[in-house]
C-alpha cells in the first residue's frame, strides 16, 4: 500500500483494545480475549512457545526442552497485568506439568524478556515469532509439553469502522490467516 502512512503504536492487549473503543487507533494486533460486542477481528495467526535459554545455560545444546526443565529454576516471567495472556497461559501449563520455576523478573513485552535471558537472569518462555528478532546471546529450544499450547495474534477493529483501509487490512489479515492455517 505504497500510498498509504501507517502511523504504529506499540501498547498491550488491554491498552489496544481502550484504544480501539475510543476511535484513538483504527485496528490492533493483539492476543485473546477479544470479547466486545463493538469489535471485530480475525485470528492471524497461531503459533508455538518455544524455551529461551542464556547461551551459558546446561541445557542450551540440548535438542528439545521439556516444560518440566524449568521446575524451580531461575524464570523471566509475564506480568499479570500487562502480559495477561502470556502470563495465564504459562501459569496454566506449569501448574499442569506441577512444577514451578523461581519468577525473577515480571515484564511485558518480549524484547523486555530476551533481554534479561540474555543477561543471565533466567530462561522464558516465548512464542516462536521471537526466533525472527534475532537476539545474540539467547539460544531458542522447541518446547515439549504433555499439553503444548499456541498462542493467538488477531487483527481487530471497530465493527462499523468508517477508515477505508480497513477492508483492505482485513483482506491482508485473511491472507495471512490462511497462509497459517495451512502450515499447521
Amino acid at each position: 500500500l505504497p500510498d498509504v502512512d501507517l502511523s504504529l503504536k506499540e501498547m498491550v492487549s488491554g491498552d489496544q483494545i481502550e484504544a480501539l473503543a475510543s476511535g484513538q487507533i483504527d485496528a490492533g494486533l493483539l492476543r485473546p480475549p477479544v470479547a466486545r460486542a463493538e469489535l471485530s477481528r480475525i485470528r492471524v495467526v497461531a503459533e508455538p512457545l518455544i524455551a529461551a535459554l542464556p547461551v551459558a545455560h546446561p541445557l542450551a545444546g540440548a535438542k528439545t526442552v521439556s516444560i518440566k526443565d524449568f521446575d524451580d529454576q531461575p524464570f523471566i516471567m509475564y506480568s499479570p497485568y500487562e502480559s495477561r495472556y502470556f502470563h495465564d497461559l504459562l501459569v496454566t501449563q506449569f501448574s499442569a506439568a506441577n512444577i514451578l520455576p523461581r519468577y525473577e523478573q515480571h515484564l511485558s513485552q518480549i524484547h523486555s524478556v530476551l533481554s534479561m535471558v540474555r543477561a543471565g537472569l533466567g530462561s522464558a518462555i516465548v512464542p516462536e515469532a521471537a526466533a525472527r528478532l534475532g537476539f545474540s546471546g539467547v539460544i531458542l529450544k522447541p518446547l515439549v509439553s504433555k499439553a503444548p499450547a499456541a498462542v493467538e495474534l488477531f487483527l481487530v477493529w471497530q465493527r462499523d469502522a468508517d477508515n477505508p483501509l480497513t477492508p483492505t487490512l482485513v483482506e491482508i489479515a485473511n491472507g495471512l490467516a490462511s497462509a497459517d492455517a495451512q502450515s499447521d
